[in-house]
């Protein structure tokens, strides 16, 4: 939660998705896909090694199907990465 809480301010990834306390960041409780990076991987040429969901968990109960429909379309759209 710390690391979610330096980038949770306007306009960073994590915004909206918490607030600060006194014992540092607390999760409110939200789930977001973030869109505007989903196809990024899509523009690099070189193989690399992709981790999807580092600070997240992308079978929430609460993340539609349409998120994972999302994350997968763009997968497979790019099998030269790992």
């Amino acid at each position: 939660m710390r690391q979610a809480g330096r980038c949770s301010g306007a306009g960073q990834p994590y915004a909206g998705l918490g607030r600060k306390a006194s014992q540092g960041f607390v999760w409110n409780g939200r789930v977001a896909c973030i869109g505007k990076d989903l196809a990024t991987p899509l523009h690099w040429k070189t193989p690399s090694r992709i981790l999807v969901n580092s600070m997240s968990d992308l079978l929430h109960a609460q993340g539609p199907d349409r998120w994972i429909d999302k994350i997968i379309a763009v997968m497979w759209a790019a099998q030269w990465h790992t």
